[in-house]
């Protein structure tokens, strides 16, 4: 003989089931963004001159990789750059071997990211913002 906990049990289950399902069904229903292109913009942190950034990228899906050259009081980093699309708009993105964490939002009305960085020096931890967005070559450069 069954008591009505048990119906009740089996009921709950059910629902919390479907309801992930559905939660899992519209997760994968977010449209990866296209991040591929020539990106441009700046960063800038507490007492920090300006960084101008140049990134160029390659999407496949929900994941992008690409190059990042940063410019700051003459000095040029160049960076291995590989991130992921979280949610609709969200990104984050890992810069080697300049130990550096980007995390923005993407805005497609403007076409721009903007966000925050953190890195990890030897004896600091530097963060600022960034926003780059996404624009033509530079002049000078040919395009085939």
């Amino acid at each position: 003989m069954r008591s009505s906990n048990s119906g009740r049990v089996l009921a709950i289950t059910a629902l919390g089931a479907a309801l992930l399902a559905g939660t899992l069904a519209a997760l994968a229903a977010v449209t990866p963004i296209d991040f591929t292109g020539h990106w441009t913009g700046s960063a800038s942190g507490p007492g920090q001159s300006p960084i101008t950034l140049v990134v160029d990228l390659t999407s496949s899906g929900r994941t992008f990789t690409g190059t990042l050259v940063s410019t700051q009081d003459g000095q040029i980093t160049s960076c291995t750059l590989n991130g992921k699309q979280k949610g609709r708009s969200k990104i984050k993105a890992t810069l080697t071997p300049c130990r550096t964490v980007l995390q923005g939002k993407f805005d497609p009305t403007t076409d721009t990211i903007t966000g925050h960085f953190v890195r990890h020096g030897r004896h600091r931890t530097q963060t600022g913002t960034f926003t780059i967005a996404r624009g033509a070559s530079p002049s000078g450069a040919f395009i085939d």
